[in-house]
């Protein structure tokens, strides 16, 4: 007998957002008479909490040139306190509105520079089934802002490990993933300092007299 996954949001779509039936099952009883009845019997799918699938970064123009792809994050070293590095993203099967829709929040769980860069507009919305912008089941709205001081000469590079964790209205709740992402440093130039003035002597050095005529 050939089994198939049953995926409650895809059958939710294929029933133009109704509540999905799997199948239909014929119950029939028969007595020893030979007198029976028959039912029909529909099996429905209910929905369970599934995990987010990802967590990416939306980047910004202009990075360092170690940058290679679209999922790293930037800030230029001194940079100001709540300077955005990146956007985060990040997608979950469950897109239905009931009961209501699915938050995602955003953690930091190590890397070098956790004391560094921290997450704002924390937590963000799952987008409904039928969204287009952003597309259904994708959460954007945190950023990677930073939080400390940045000198390029120190380092180039930070990495933060961070988790998603949905809001999990059906069972079983709370469920998360994780991803580490690289945070670059961007150098700037910055002026000279001058710092120490050594004032001494100099032995007297005997110059040549001129005539007067």
């Amino acid at each position: 007998m050939k089994t198939t996954a049953i995926d409650y949001e895809n059958a939710v779509a294929a029933s133009n957002g109704n509540d999905p039936i799997h199948c239909t099952v014929t119950a029939k009883v028969v007595d020893g008479a030979g007198a029976f009845d028959t039912m029909v019997i529909a099996v429905k799918i209910a929905d369970v909490n599934e995990a987010p699938t990802a967590l990416n970064l939306i980047a910004k123009n202009g990075g360092p040139a170690a940058m290679t792809t679209n999922t790293d994050c930037w800030t230029y070293e001194n940079a100001s306190v709540n300077t955005v590095a990146c956007g985060l993203s990040s997608t979950d099967p469950d897109i239905r509105a009931i009961p209501s829709a699915q938050t995602h929040a955003y953690s930091k769980t190590g890397g070098d520079g956790n004391g560094l860069y921290g997450i704002y507009n924390n937590p963000a919305t799952v987008a409904l089934s039928g969204s287009s912008t952003p597309v259904a089941g994708t959460a954007i709205g945190a950023s990677v802002v930073l939080i400390g001081g940045l000198n390029f000469e120190t380092s180039a590079s930070y990495s933060l490990a961070l988790e998603v964790t949905d809001s999990g209205f059906q069972r079983p709740f709370s469920l998360s993933m994780t991803n580490t992402i690289t945070i670059y440093v961007k150098d700037v130039n910055e002026a000279p300092l001058l710092t120490n003035l050594v004032i001494g002597t100099s032995p007297e050095v005997p110059r040549p007299v001129k005539e007067c005529k």
